[in-house]
This record gives structure tokens, C-alpha cells and sequence, in this order.
């Protein structure tokens, strides 16, 4: 549906930039950790898509994997394997930036799939919502705020009020106690949730590296949706008693996957 948007103009140009590729059963188009290359179109086959040892979904023909690397930066983050014969498009990183320039209606179409994908994802692997079937962790999504945030924007502030429970979708965060850096959160982790718990300030500072994508859930929120949903306050008690003095880290306030 993303390259509907392109027009008639767009999709000669399209077709100009697709190439088509050919691989076997048990092939890794894509290796979790590599560079970016292009943006791939599924012709005929299925592939799995795989991060560490989660698997995160099935892709068949006319759906496009890629495009999380290359619109938002860094490595690719998961393995694409086929599972059987399969053909694709590929669509060179140079040529799919060329179509991003000449066509914003399909940039826009892509970072929504970039951003919808992301949080899909996420809800599959993140330690928070394992306790939740899809259905109820789509739920309690519908209470998080999704925030894309610039590299360098302080998320919390140490001895500031918390403001919500954030977790990382896509990105990195630094977390800082005065002037010690204590650890670099990736997708997955969460911060905020021992302000919160402890009705407190934030007791230390998380800082964007680079562009991140966080869900945010409000301060405001939070009472009524650990009633609604009491896996949630379960899954942070843990976390609260495993970031206390008397836990296992020294890491307080910051939960590590």
C-alpha cells in the first residue's frame, strides 16, 4: 500500500530502482548487526524475521522488510531468513532516499510502518508486556504515548519530579547520576518506574543518544492502569526489589533486559 502513494511518476521511478534477488531455504538476506543496504520487496516465498532467539514474525509477497535501518539509523536490528524459495526487489539505499526526497506522501507512509512496526515488535520481546497476551499488551498500549525524541533530550531529570514510566522502542538512552554514567539503555529497558512506585523524585538523568523512540506512560495514568492491569504493578514491584540497596544492582531506577 506505501508505494500507492508514489503516483504514476514515482512508480516508473520505482520500478527503474527495483532489482530483483534470489535466495534459498535457510538463507540470511538480513544479518541482525550489519549495515543497512536496501529496502526488500517480497515477490514469492516467506521469510522470518528473528532478534537474538525471539522470533518476531513472517513476512510474505508484497510485504517490505529494511526500512527501520534505514530511515532511523544504526544497524539492522533483527535476522531475515527464508524459509523456503523466495524472490524479491531490493531497492538500493541510494535510490530509496532519492524517493523519500521527490515523494513526502510515501516518506510519511514508511516512517508510520517504521513506527508501527517498531512498537509491534517490542511488545513481543520487551520484559514489561511478557506477561500480557497480544491482545491485552495491544490494550494496555493504547495508554502509553509514543515519542520520537532528539538526540540529546533529557528524558528525566535527577531530583526532578518523575513524569511518567518510559521504555525504549528503537534508540539508545544514557542514564547519569551526577556526573557517573551508570549504563546505556537499549530497546526493551525501561526508566521512571521507582519515582513513580516511590512517589519520589528521579533519581537520576536519562538522556537521548541519538534519535530514540520511547512509549511514555503519563504520571498521571499510572495509578489507574496498574489497578486495570495488575501484571504491570507485578512486573515493576520486580523490578523495584531488584534496583533497591538491598537487590542485586547498584543500577537504582534503571531496569536492564
Amino acid at each position: 500500500p506505501v508505494f500507492g502513494l508514489l503516483g504514476h511518476p514515482g512508480l516508473v521511478a520505482l520500478g527503474r530502482a527495483m532489482k530483483p534477488a534470489t535466495h534459498g531455504p535457510g538463507d540470511v538476506i538480513v544479518a541482525e548487526g550489519s549495515d543497512p543496504d536496501a529496502l526488500r520487496v517480497v515477490v514469492r516465498g516467506h521469510v522470518t524475521v528473528r532478534r537474538g532467539t525471539s522470533r518476531l514474525g513472517q513476512l510474505g509477497p508484497g510485504e517490505i522488510f529494511g526500512e527501520t535501518a534505514l530511515l532511523r539509523g544504526g544497524k539492522c536490528r533483527a535476522d531475515v531468513v527464508a524459509d523456503d524459495a523466495v524472490d524479491l526487489y531490493r531497492i538500493e539505499r541510494t535510490e530509496l532516499r532519492r524517493l523519500l526526497k521527490d515523494y513526502p506522501p510515501f516518506t510519511a507512509a514508511l516512517k508510520n510502518l517504521v513506527r508501527v512496526r517498531v512498537v509491534m515488535n517490542l511488545l513481543r520481546t520487551a520484559p514489561l508486556f511478557r506477561a500480557f497476551g497480544p491482545r491485552e499488551a495491544k490494550q494496555l498500549l493504547n495508554h502509553f504515548e509514543l515519542r520520537d525524541v532528539k538526540n540529546g533530550t533529557a528524558l528525566t531529570h535527577e531530583g526532578a519530579e518523575g513524569d511518567g514510566l518510559y521504555v525504549v522502542v528503537d534508540g539508545a538512552a544514557r542514564v547519569e547520576r551526577a556526573t557517573q554514567v551508570l549504563a546505556t539503555l537499549g530497546p526493551g529497558d525501561t526508566f521512571g518506574e521507582l519515582a513513580l512506585l516511590r512517589r519520589g523524585p528521579a533519581n537520576a538523568t536519562v538522556t537521548a543518544l541519538g534519535p530514540t523512540l520511547v512509549l511514555r506512560l503519563a504520571r498521571a495514568a499510572f495509578d489507574q492502569v496498574i489497578t486495570a492491569y495488575p501484571p504491570l504493578l507485578d512486573q515493576l514491584s520486580k523490578l523495584y526489589a531488584e534496583r533497591s540497596p538491598e537487590g542485586r544492582t547498584s543500577l537504582d531506577g534503571v531496569t536492564l533486559t
